[in-house]
Parts: structure tokens; C-alpha cells; sequence
């Protein structure tokens, strides 16, 4: 599978991985393990959980350079808003782009 295919998963996959970040994150007694495991399956979301978590808004005293900080830091509320949010409004690396067609074939 080269970059371009694995991409392409990646890209299928975000929704769902979103839904369940989602889902783990509302549960009366969230799994911390359980909701880490789901962000690393995901380049873009593990991104965007560090990049929220060193936001000056969230204030960090050190810089968080690991997806497990992050995740505890923000909690499974703050993953979870996150994960509405991207599913709201996706960066362009989550979404696949919409086939083209030639219309001048037809």
C-alpha cells in the first residue's frame, strides 16, 4: 500500500473514528484507554488532540508531546468536543475529495 492509498483509508475512516471518539467520550464513565487506543488510530485526530492540548487558550505549563498527556489534559469531554467539531468542520486532510467527471465525454 503506498502513501496515496493509505490516505485514501484514512480519509474513509474519519467519520467513524470521529462518531466513536465521540460516543467513547460521552459514556457516564469514559474509558481513557479505550478513547487514547481510537486517537492513535487516527493521524489527523492525534494531531489535532496534541495541537488543541498546547492551544495558549488551554494554557499548558509544558509543552505536551504525547497523545496520553493530551488525552488526560483535555479530558474525555474536551476529546470528544473535538471530535464534533472536526466532524463539523474537517480539515481538508480529513475529507476525501468529491470524484470529477468529464462531462465533455457524454
Amino acid at each position: 500500500m503506498d502513501e496515496q492509498e493509505a490516505r485514501i483509508i484514512i480519509r474513509q475512516d474519519a467519520p467513524h473514528l470521529l462518531h466513536e471518539l465521540n460516543s467513547l467520550a460521552s459514556t457516564s464513565e469514559p474509558n481513557l484507554q479505550e478513547i487514547i487506543r481510537t486517537v492513535k488510530q487516527h493521524p489527523v485526530m492525534a494531531r489535532s488532540v496534541l495541537h488543541e492540548a498546547n492551544a495558549a487558550r488551554n494554557a499548558p505549563i509544558r509543552r505536551i508531546k504525547t497523545i496520553e498527556h493530551a488525552v488526560v489534559y483535555l479530558g474525555p469531554r474536551g476529546v470528544g468536543r473535538l471530535a464534533l467539531r472536526l466532524l463539523e468542520d474537517p480539515p481538508p486532510d480529513v475529507v476525501a475529495p468529491s470524484p470529477v467527471r468529464d462531462r465533455s465525454a457524454a
